[in-house]
């Protein structure tokens, strides 16, 4: 029969390595292959930042989903072709550099459906005012459209928009935009936001967040 064991003393958001072995008496059996699990995230509390410079390991080229590397908690959800966001560094990409060096985020363009990468979830009080910021920079082409949302899951199902930060018709710069936007929440809660990228064309190649 399969039997269950309780683990305590695990720290949330975690990667674990686990083997077992059989053990009766004197007889000792030889481990299990090796399983990989990771804890779940707890919803964190404001003020949040995150600006991807304390990784070591980043992504390369046009990631898919089993290629990108994002920090812990965060949802990547690919779009077309299975392209995702991934970390990045100067070294990696021509087309835009990191705001602040040596990492920040970057996509290559989706083209019929959208790439969305979701924060952690972070606690929210209804009728409170929150900020939400980032900066980002594309690669001097139009055809690019961002949109930024939330929800209470990482679904784009039910999300709110909270606005548009580049549409098709702009041509992009590799200067980095700062993006500001106000939400109150009606529902206490944890929340997520979600930045959606989408290729109005094939022109463009990356975009980049920081």
């Amino acid at each position: 029969g399969i039997l269950t064991y309780p683990v305590t003393g695990l720290s949330t958001s975690t990667v674990y390595y686990v083997r077992v072995r059989a053990i009766s008496g004197s007889c000792v059996s030889a481990a299990s292959s090796t399983l990989t699990v990771s804890t779940l995230c707890n919803a964190t509390s404001i003020p949040w930042t995150e600006n991807f410079d304390s990784y070591t390991t980043v992504g390369s080229g046009s990631a898919t989903a089993s290629t990108a590397i994002v920090p812990p908690c965060w949802i990547n959800v690919p779009g077309s072709s299975g392209f995702a966001f991934t970390m990045h560094n100067a070294a990696g990409n021509t087309y835009n550099d990191p705001s602040s060096a040596p990492n920040y985020l970057t996509v290559y363009y989706p083209t019929t459906s959208a790439s969305v990468i979701w924060t952690p979830m972070v606690n929210l009080t209804a009728g409170v005012s929150y900020d939400f910021k980032f900066k980002w920079a594309g690669d001097s082409y139009s055809g690019w459209v961002g949109n930024v949302i939330y929800n209470s899951s990482p679904n784009t199902a039910g999300a709110t928009t909270l606005g548009s930060f580049v549409t098709s018709g702009t041509t992009t710069t590799n200067a980095y935009i700062p993006v500001s936007y106000t939400f109150i929440p009606s529902i206490t809660g944890p929340y997520t936001i979600g930045m959606s990228v989408l290729s109005a064309t094939t022109a463009p190649y990356y975009m980049g967040f920081d």
